[in-house]
């Protein structure tokens, strides 16, 4: 398992350092694309939320009890949030308070166990090659690299994702970066013994929960796990937090996922290109979760790996759709948001907006007009806009 890793890391490496990744994702997944991925996303996990609570081992009740409360105090957080958007204390600490008062409950419930503190020691030093050295297998190795790309799909729906909460553009830069970076986590990780890293979508759910997307944070989060890997009893800590709470926190991240990708995919005109891309990847994406066993595991195993992921499997789709379906003369549109968007704190106030695209005239003559402040409701007009540059 190793032998395949490494490989595929620099694989992926490679990718970021000649720039390839960015100028792919740059064709092949617009803001809409990448809106229909997250929305995936949110749809594929939440399956693992809800079982990670009800179907996890040891007494249902205790389990369904300690989920729950976390997930009602978490969403109770989050409301409060809405009702007081300066509150910056309950918004960092909304995920701590849900953890804390559902591992209280669980504990008090006897479904918490923290005897592997007290067994784990103060320190240990990781080991280079801790399984021995690594073996390499050709197949092994074409194999993981493939699931590797997949994985590297599955993080740019978290990229696209935190853009979408932060407002932050994604620059070519960026995600060049970013691939390298993977690459080189998953480098590292397998040089210690351990597995592949990747941008887990739940982080971007909670950067949206939090209202924390200082990289400095990030930063000061990745060395106190750093320290935590070097500190058994500390790590214990963490690990002994009770599955089923740790699951009603995610089951919120996957809520805020859907969101965000609802958001992101609403500010595209939907016409028939669009509508039929979001509507066979959603369901290519989550046709995976009731896929039964028996059918999944009569395909081949590359086709195994890539069938257990229906972000793979959506992403994939909505990319090839994205490239293969042709835009059609005219198909740009007159856009009128109306007064529903007036909740919006991106909107400043404003009430509706009309985005005007001239397809078919030379030049990139785009134009917002925005304070129509009667408007409601949104009017979509097909075919190519004629305009007067000087207007």
């Amino acid at each position: 398992m190793i032998g395949s890793l490494l490989p595929g890391a620099v694989v992926i490496m490679l990718l970021g350092v000649t720039k390839a990744f960015s100028k792919f994702i740059r064709k092949a997944i617009p803001p809409f694309i990448g809106g229909i991925i997250i929305l995936i996303v949110g749809l594929t996990l939440v399956p693992t939320a809800v079982a990670g609570v009800f179907s996890t081992s040891g007494d249902f009740t205790v389990n369904a009890v300690g989920g729950c409360v976390t997930f009602i105090v978490l969403l109770a957080c989050m409301i409060a949030q809405y009702r007081m958007r300066n509150s910056r204390i309950l918004h960092m600490f909304s995920v701590i308070i849900a953890l804390a008062t559902g591992t209280l409950v669980s504990w008090l419930m006897g479904g918490a166990d923290f005897s592997a503190v007290g067994q784990a020691s103060w320190f240990s030093l990781p080991h280079v090659f801790h399984f021995s050295a690594p073996q390499f297998n050709l197949q092994a190795c074409l194999l993981m690299t493939v699931v590797y790309l997949f994985v590297l799909l599955d993080t740019t729906g978290t990229w696209f994702t935190v853009q979408a909460i932060t407002g932050e553009p994604m620059e070519d830069e960026r995600i060049d970066r970013g691939t390298v970076d993977e690459g080189l986590g998953c480098l590292v990780g397998a040089l210690f013994g351990g597995t592949p890293m990747t941008g887990y979508s739940s982080h971007a759910g909670l950067i949206a929960i939090t209202k924390v997307a200082s990289r400095r944070v990030v930063i000061a989060g990745g060395a106190i796990l750093v320290c935590l890997g070097f500190c058994p009893k500390l790590m214990a800590v963490i690990t002994s937090l009770p599955t089923p709470v740790i699951n009603g926190v995610f089951a919120m991240v996957c809520m805020t996922l859907i969101s965000n990708g609802v958001k992101m995919v609403k500010d595209t005109v939907m016409g028939d290109r669009a509508t039929m891309i979001l509507g066979v990847s959603v369901m290519s994406g989550v046709s995976t979760m009731i896929l039964p066993d028996s059918v999944i595991q009569m395909a081949p195993q590359f086709i195994q790996y890539f069938l257990s992921s229906g972000i793979a499997v959506g992403g994939t789709v909505a990319i090839v759709l994205q490239l293969l379906l042709p835009k059609t003369r005219g198909s740009e549109v007159v856009r009128l948001q109306g007064a529903d968007a007036a909740d919006d704190s991106a909107t400043d106030g404003r009430v509706g907006s009309v985005w005007l695209k001239a397809g078919s005239m030379s030049g990139d003559a785009d134009a917002e007009v925005a304070g129509a402040s009667n408007c409601v409701g949104a009017v979509e007009v097909a075919g190519a806009v004629q305009t007067n540059a000087q207007r």
